[in-house]
């Protein structure tokens, strides 16, 4: 399995930046989350420079990881990156414009605890709308062309 300096830094789940050096399908997951809200917003949602600059952001966004998770964790870096505070989730007051499934499916696949997001590719089965087809790829082109 890759390490944890494969993707770009944006991109990154939580978990390779504690340190996590293998992986499963969590990881992308929380990439194809970062993209899904990347190609809404029309920029990267969480830009950091360093890891620990993309772990805050990712803290402040999705929230801190629960007690239980920090307490369980055998990641090299949980105790070093552990916020004093926890913070609150605020993916859905964040990008309240988007569009509902989308959102839906967003919220799920940037959840900060890996486990949380192993539903997520059954979200794109549901009844409803499938954010992807939501999406429309004329505001992308006005705002990235």
């Amino acid at each position: 399995m890759p390490g944890s300096r494969v993707f770009t830094l944006c991109y990154r789940p939580p978990e390779l930046l504690l340190g996590a050096t293998d992986y499963g399908v969590d990881v992308d997951l929380w990439s194809a989350g970062c993209i899904l809200a990347e190609l809404f917003a029309g920029k990267p949602i969480m830009p950091g420079r360093t890891e620990v600059e993309q772990l805050h952001k990712i803290f402040i966004l999705c929230g801190s990881p629960s007690e239980e998770y920090w307490r369980k964790s055998k990641l090299p870096h949980a105790t070093i990156f552990k916020p004093q505070q926890p913070y609150k989730r605020c993916v859905g007051e964040t990008f309240k414009d988007f569009p509902p499934s989308a959102l839906m499916l967003l919220d799920s696949l940037l959840a900060v605890e890996p486990h949380n997001r192993g539903y997520s590719s059954s979200a794109l089965h549901s009844e409803g709308d499938n954010p992807l087809r939501v999406f429309s790829f004329s505001k992308f082109q006005k705002n990235n062309g």
